[in-house]
């Protein structure tokens, strides 16, 4: 074995209460009440099928994304625990470690508290032109781990 990828959400990043809070000021904005239990009986990674079970509109659904994406690209989240010490023991071992993920924008590239300390090489893959959209919106984002800060030390 030659390198080992991770998907971003959930496996490294903990974003899932972030997620929650960007549906609730997403509902929020279309006057749709939105609790924990309505997230829990509506989740999908499919946010269409979310918005279409809380009764957005469909044409209204761009309009949708776009509050979505600037309501997530204003929470913060942190890494999972043991993160930095896998990495970096990947990296003691010679290993090439990458990021293959559908996260919007590359969250993995673009959250300060949490990316700019992650010594990985991220090469994102758009499955777009494969498949329908049923994920929000996927950027392609390649950043070479010497460009990255360096992990705090008590990490390496």
């Amino acid at each position: 074995m030659r390198a080992v990828f991770f998907d971003w959400d959930g496996t490294l990043a903990d974003t899932a209460e972030a997620t929650y809070r960007t549906y609730e000021r997403v509902f929020g904005d279309f006057g749709i009440a939105f609790d924990r239990e309505v997230y829990r009986r509506t989740y999908s990674p499919d946010w269409y099928h979310t918005f279409h079970c809380l009764g957005i509109p469909r044409e209204r659904w761009p309009e949708a994304d776009e509050r979505w994406l600037a309501h997530f690209a204003e929470e913060t989240y942190e890494l999972i625990e043991g993160v930095h010490e896998l990495l970096a023991a990947l990296t003691a071992r010679g290993m090439r470690t990458g990021i293959v993920t559908t996260s919007t924008t590359s969250s993995a590239a673009t959250t300060p508290s949490a990316a700019s300390r992650i010594p990985i090489r991220c090469n994102s893959a758009s499955p777009a032109s494969a498949s329908p959209r049923t994920t929000p919106p996927t950027s392609v984002t390649r950043r070479k781990t010497s460009s990255w800060p360096k992990p705090p030390a008590s990490s390496r």
